[in-house]
């Protein structure tokens, strides 16, 4: 028999043992759970890349490089480190992470160039010029990667998020979002249900995880009001599609998906400060569609890797006063669609 035909049945015969022995050995369904050890860390090398527009309508723009809308490319990849600071006797781990030197090249207005941001170092570096970030806005920063902590239950819940910094207060904008303080956001928090279901699921079975409509929330001052009174509750749609191995681990391949659409939604903002034309009414619109997979290890109880996509778009349309409308041929507005894949793997 030819050498290589063997070495390539001896191959394969591996693969499906190891593919057999990863399924088989959950043929009555897997618990998914976290499991979480002090001290434990996990790197991940994270990965996105995509495509914006923003187009223009009923806006007297003559600047050509932005009559037909603008466009932008980006690609970006950070490290980011979770590392498990404490674990309470019922399996809670409370980790911490920090974010690796993040490389971000783009391309918008017919132009190419390279971002560096390293805030271990306090720099960003554009087009291969460095520059120090003024400490105002490292003090803004520079906490959510140093002093932010997540605890987070076995099956997946965020019990509690500690580190947020304070936003300053700005001379004559009085915006209050109740997710922008760690007060609001552990309370926002409490809501929501965990990720994985309590008992064991098979290859092919889904779950839902339902959760309160944050979007009245999310909107600052009064402007919940805009939001219809009764919001369909957020639905984040998961399922088992498979169980393979990678490295020798088993891995289960959990399928996700999110949809968001909001239409025709209309408030009220504060007009130029130079004129007193009263509130600007705007019309918006969003539709957010996430979705992608998750490779959880089922030994180690982390997720292994992930990918998936974003797509995000954002209509607005103002209501001009009367004595501007007649000089416009349409309401003026934008449309702002965004296009995201990403890849998470191991470190």
């Amino acid at each position: 028999m030819n050498t290589s035909r063997v070495v390539v049945n001896v191959t394969i015969g591996g693969l499906l043992v190891l593919l057999l022995a990863a399924a088989g050995g959950y043929a009555d369904g897997v618990t998914l759970r976290y499991k979480f050890v002090p001290g434990q860390e996990m790197t991940y090398d994270v990965w996105a890349t995509g495509v914006g527009s923003v187009e223009f309508s009923g806006m007297p723009i003559p600047d050509e490089a932005l009559a037909g809308g603008l466009r932008l490319q980006f690609n970006a990849n950070a490290d980011v480190a979770l590392y498990v600071k404490s674990v309470d006797e019922e399996g809670n781990g409370t980790v911490g992470y920090s974010l690796g030197p993040l490389q971000l090249q783009m391309e918008a207005m017919s132009r190419s160039f390279h971002v560096a941001l390293d805030l271990a170092r306090g720099t960003v570096e554009v087009d291969g010029e460095t520059q120090q970030i003024p400490a105002q806005s490292m003090a803004m920063v520079a906490p959510m990667f140093q002093e932010l902590e997540a605890t987070i239950s076995p099956r997946g819940k965020v019990l509690a998020i500690s580190g947020l910094p304070q936003l300053p207060a700005q001379e004559g904008i009085e915006l209050e979002m109740p997710w922008a303080t760690e007060e609001g956001l552990n309370e926002l928090l409490n809501a929501m249900p965990p990720d994985f279901p309590e008992g064991p699921v098979e290859v092919g079975d889904s779950w839902e995880v339902q959760m309160p409509n944050i979007m009245a929330l999310m909107m600052p001052g009064e402007m919940e009001d805009v939001l219809p009174e009764e919001l369909p509750p957020m639905v984040v749609e998961y399922r088992l599609k498979s169980i393979g191995a990678i490295d020798g681990h088993a891995i289960a391949n959990i399928e996700f998906h999110f949809a968001l659409e909001l239409a025709d939604l209309e408030m009220e903002v504060p007009g130029p400060s130079q004129q007193e034309t009263g509130p600007q009414q705007i019309t918006l619109g969003l539709q957010e569609i996430v979705e992608g997979n998750t490779y959880f290890d089922l030994e180690t109880g982390q997720v292994h890797s992930a990918r998936g996509n974003i797509v995000m778009n954002v209509t607005t349309e103002f209501t001009m006063p009367e004595e501007l409308a007649e000089f416009m041929d349409a309401a003026p507005g934008a449309s702002v669609n965004v296009r995201v894949h990403f890849v998470v793997s191991p470190g």
